[in-house]
């Protein structure tokens, strides 16, 4: 739902508020795209506000989305009433007013000559010179100048020469010479024409954008559905201006013949124009331009109105959707598509609030880019030239020629004949008509030089004077050049090099036809599926000259398919669909530069060879759908191969005798699965073993190498035979044990081995020896006398390792015991480091040491407290009381005890020694200033000793 209020406001002449018109009888407000915006309304001169409309007033609308709350004016929306009519015999005293936007005055402000005119700025018959300038620099210059003359000083604008009003840096600059006297809105409408800017106004600002970005915005997630968010749809159609071939006409009476043929007849019969390409020398360029002509003009052109539902609309007038948008709409055959708001309007009538937005298409956006490029192709005309050497002046001109200025490249695309996206480049730069003296002089002519980014100069053209505009193709689509012109005086003399410019090559991004859904056939049958495709495309479109292929996709989740029809009309079979289940696919053309269109899509469902319930099974001829496998479908060599044939379905008994006997078998993989757990042997890679996710676990090679990855080896696994000595691991016999590492004898005699078992590990001296059994972990006794023996745990993790020793379950009267003696030249110290700690000397934890003794030999506090109470109000200067308890039973005597309080103001203490159950805290407010209750004090108490509570 849509809450939209609208209201008229009146604006004093020096641009305050006036008031608010409450009361009109209707009023209509149109916003279109880079044109002039208007107002008609009817109002009564008895109602407040009437008597200010009867003047000259300046009228701005306003609309609310928020019930009222808030309101703004959207862009475009103040208006000058520059007109009135009415009925001197209504007693209603009606007024109509007609308003226009408040850049109409623009066409109250001329061009006047330059302040300072030269060689540089005015042309010899008077015209105003812009060279290399931006739309901003051209529209802020003569602005600023009217000002200056105190001509229509309430419009302004903040776009400049390098910043549009968005504060964008201006990409596109042209040269262009003005006739003194022309008014300023011509001046904006020429510019936004060639789709050099985009305009409107904010209040009383006038406000110039980079073309198709802040009055372009992608607002397609905006949808406007008829019957849901529109009442009414209407449309206008014109084939007025279609045709198929183009005639161009240039210098000299050359001609040049463009045909579209991917545009449709009109009424069966082949439509032509023509158009002039003088001053367009390159045959690139000609292509290119006839190529876009041709393009504007190559079927039907729709312009359509919706009239919203209000309040239904779902989305937000002025937020979601404005004035150059492009949002989804329903489009000609009732799809969404994405077309571009030429206009929104906004009415009032007794019927209450309305709302409406005019529509293009996508080949009429298309047709708003296209004049731009047309306009770049053809580029502006120069000068006309100087005349002649300084007063007084005999023999050759040695002056140098001033630096030209003003260099400006653009690029368009085009097809060639083979079907291939071109690119071509245009250069135009403003006339040299002085040496650098500012003296007039006569140009003979211009070298262009050009180079890759990054490469060398070459020279490419001489441009003869007075023409200032040079074309220059084929160009590979995307490649950057740069350019740069210098003059040539009579006296052959060059100037300086203009600053070069740097230009990409354009790349084509128009997409084909669609292909029609009606030349689409989707077959299913003996587990493929057959596309085929007669070449047509979708409102009888020829296939232009740039197709290359139709590509074929799937939609949504399943087996992907790239499949792909080349050339034109054509058939191609898809496989490895899974059977039963339903494939939507979908088509689309693409041409050479890799575009593709709109997709044309069908619903198949995979057919199976056989009856659904036997697959998997055995295959009987009965089983086998009729006319699937017939005298004309053979089974030829080959195609029944060893990964087609079930498991288990050829045994034994399907073998003649001796089919398979001693003979080598070459060229062969044996495995006992296609997948899953198995053994698999061959050639390559030995005998190998996988689980039942098909992951290798085991391999022996050819060359001998075992690996096994998780793998269980049971039985007795030795390094030698019986009767040499050996290492063997396998089974403990000792009960309690399940695995045992061994050194055995060649006799069999059981040396120093270890244990595991389900508890623990034991590591053992020699078995059966007449010595003693001791097992040892020595350190290097051969390092200077003094070797050592490191317990560690893992190092090589980020987490913190340990060692924990634990004392045996199973000794009897020494269970749970642990020593560890020191020895040797260390004094019998035992030292155990840990982040710097140091414990030397006899730390005794056997069955006799109580916990008490432990933590005072380890300076660890006998018992400790801490917690944090609440502190009522203090006020200032004064001091609260607060009881705290220690846990039940913690200290047996009174511990050491520290406070601290949250609060800056707040100081803490104990005004009576501590007790074993608790103390009583002292809260002081030392300062001038009350602390409200809430503040926290923490406390902490340690009791190191049994008997002393410091410690």
């Amino acid at each position: 739902m849509t809450d939209l209020r609208a209201r008229l406001v009146a604006y004093n002449p020096d641009g305050t508020r006036s008031r608010v018109l409450p009361a009109p009888f209707e009023w209509t407000a149109g916003l279109p795209l880079n044109d002039l915006p208007t107002l008609a309304c009817k109002y009564t001169k008895l109602a407040p506000g009437g008597d200010t409309l009867a003047g000259q007033v300046e009228v701005g609308l306003e609309v609310s989305t928020n019930q009222g709350l808030n309101w703004a004016e959207p862009l475009g929306a103040r208006f000058l009433a520059t007109g009135e009519s009415g009925d001197d015999a209504d007693t209603a005293e009606t007024l109509s007013p007609v308003c226009k936007g408040v850049a109409y005055h623009l066409a109250k402000a001329v061009i006047h000559p330059h302040p300072t005119p030269n060689a540089d700025n005015t042309t010899e018959n008077g015209e105003r010179i812009f060279a290399g300038a931006s739309p901003g620099g051209i529209l802020r210059t003569l602005i600023d100048e009217a000002h200056g003359r105190g001509v229509i000083t309430p419009l302004t604008t903040n776009a400049t020469q390098v910043y549009d009003s968005a504060g964008q840096t201006w990409t596109e600059t042209i040269n262009l010479n003005l006739p003194i006297g022309q008014d300023l809105m011509t001046v904006l409408r020429s510019l936004s024409d060639q789709g050099l800017c985009d305009w409107t106004t904010e209040g009383r600002n006038l406000r110039l954008y980079k073309p198709d970005t802040v009055l372009g915005r992608d607002k397609t997630g905006t949808i406007l559905r008829t019957g849901v968010d529109t009442t009414e749809a209407s449309r206008q159609l014109t084939v007025d201006d279609a045709a198929n071939r183009i005639l161009l006409l240039g210098d000299d009476g050359v001609t040049k013949t463009i045909t579209n043929s991917s545009a449709p007849t009109m009424f069966g019969a082949v439509w032509e124009t023509s158009d002039s390409m003088a001053g367009v020398p390159d045959e690139g360029t000609q292509e290119a331009l006839g190529q876009a002509l041709l393009a504007k003009r190559d079927g039907a052109r729709v312009q359509r109105s919706r009239q919203l539902a209000l309040p239904k609309l779902r989305a937000t007038p002025f937020e979601d959707f404005r004035t150059g948008d492009t949002i989804t709409a329903d489009g000609a055959t009732g799809d969404l598509e994405s077309q571009r708001i030429m206009q929104v309007t906004l009415s009032r009538t007794a019927a209450g609030l309305g709302l409406a937005v005019t529509l293009n298409d996508r080949f009429v956006i298309a047709d708003l880019r296209r004049d731009r490029q047309i306009n770049q192709i053809k580029g502006s005309s120069g000068t006309s030239g100087g005349n002649g050497l300084p007063p007084g002046s005999t023999g050759p001109d040695t002056r140098t020629p001033k630096q030209v200025t003003g260099l400006a490249a653009s690029s368009a695309s085009y097809i060639d004949p083979s079907g291939q996206a071109r690119a071509q480049i245009t250069l135009n730069w403003a006339q040299v008509t002085a040496a650098t003296d500012d003296v007039a002089q006569v140009i003979a002519a211009y070298y262009v030089e050009r180079r890759p980014v990054g490469g060398e100069w070459s020279k490419v053209a001489e441009v003869l004077d007075p023409t200032t505009v040079w074309m220059d193709s084929p160009y590979e689509p995307g490649t950057q050049w740069q350019f740069r012109v210098q003059a040539l005086s009579a006296g052959w003399v060059l100037g300086a090099f203009s600053n070069p410019v740097t230009v990409t090559a354009a790349v084509d991004t128009t997409p084909p036809p669609t292909p029609d859904p009606n030349g689409v056939d989707i077959t299913s049958r003996m587990g493929t599926i057959t596309v085929t495709w007669d070449g047509t495309f979708i409102g009888g479109a020829s296939r232009p000259a740039d197709f290359s292929h139709i590509r074929i996709y799937t939609l949504g989740s399943g087996p992907a398919v790239n499949a792909r029809i080349d050339g034109g009309a054509g058939t191609v079979t898809i496989t490895g669909l899974p059977y039963e289940t339903s494939v939507f696919l979908y088509l689309v053309a693409v041409d050479t530069s890799g575009n593709e269109s709109g997709a044309t899509g069908k619903m198949v469902t995979m057919k199976p060879l056989v009856d659904t319930d036997i697959i998997g099974e055995i295959i009987a001829g009965a089983n086998i759908i009729d006319g699937t496998i017939n005298a004309a479908d053979k089974i030829i060599a080959n195609t029944i191969t060893g990964d087609l044939i079930q498991a288990n379905a050829i045994n034994t008994d399907k073998l003649t005798a001796n089919a398979i006997d001693g003979m080598v078998i070459t060229g062969a993989v044996l495995r006992t699965a296609t997948s899953g757990a198995r053994i698999q042997l061959d050639s390559t890679n030995g005998l190998r073993g996988f689980n039942a996710s098909s992951v290798l676990k085991t391999q022996i090679t050819t060359d001998g190498t075992l690996t096994a990855a998780d793998a269980t080896i049971t039985g007795l696994f030795r390094t030698a035979l019986s009767g040499s000595a050996r290492v063997e691991v396998g089974p403990d016999p000792d009960a309690g044990f399940v695995g045992r590492v061994a050194q055995v004898s060649g006799s069999g005699v059981v040396g120093a081995h270890l244990s595991l078992g389900p508890y623990l590990m034991a590591l053992a001296g020699g078995r059966n020896a007449s010595s003693g059994t001791s097992a040892y972990i020595y350190g290097n006794a051969f390092t200077g006398g003094r070797g050592s023996v490191n317990i560690m745990g893992g190092s090589s993790t980020a987490h913190e390792d340990s060692v924990t020793l634990t004392g045996s379950t199973y000794v009897g009267s020494d269970e749970g015991r642990i020593t560890i003696r020191g020895t040797g030249n260390g004094g019998g110290s035992i030292e155990l480091l840990a982040a710097g700690v140091k414990i030397v000397g006899l730390v005794d934890f056997n069955t006799t040491a109580t916990k008490t003794s432990a933590k005072q030999s380890l300076g660890v506090p006998h018992a400790e407290a801490a917690g944090s109470v609440t502190i009522p109000a203090v006020n200032a200067g004064a001091l609260v009381n607060v009881a705290v308890t220690f846990p039940v039973g913690r200290f047996n005597v009174a511990p050491l005890v520290a406070t601290v309080s949250n609060h800056y103001r707040l100081t803490t203490c104990f005004n009576t020694g501590t007790q074993t159950t608790g103390f009583n805290l002292v809260v002081f407010n030392n300062t001038s200033v009350n602390v409200a209750a809430g503040q926290i004090a923490h406390w902490q108490a340690k009791q190191m000793t049994p008997t002393t509570a410091a410690g």
